[in-house]
């Protein structure tokens, strides 16, 4: 089986690359200063083949800027989910 290099594999279970032009770590269409969305089913399982564990908001503000991440955090914050 030829695997893309967006492709993330483990065991018997094969992640198929999103879509042309959505964000190839989460599948959805997002700026790249936002964050990936923490509850694509995609995100999830590609975060958890990579590193053994499930992400968490830390994980998927990672790449964004200070400004960004103090933003989405307090907005977060406010609806009670905590960081």
């Amino acid at each position: 089986m030829k695997r893309n290099k967006n492709s993330a594999r483990t065991g018997r279970f094969v992640l198929l690359p999103p879509v042309k032009g959505a964000c190839q770590e989460c599948a959805r269409f997002h700026d790249k200063e936002l964050p990936h969305d923490k509850g694509s089913i995609f995100y999830q399982m590609k975060f958890y083949m990579k590193t053994g564990r499930c992400p968490g908001w830390k994980d998927a503000m990672s790449h964004c800027s200070d400004e960004m991440k103090e933003l989405w955090t307090a907005e977060l914050n406010k609806k009670g989910i905590g960081i």
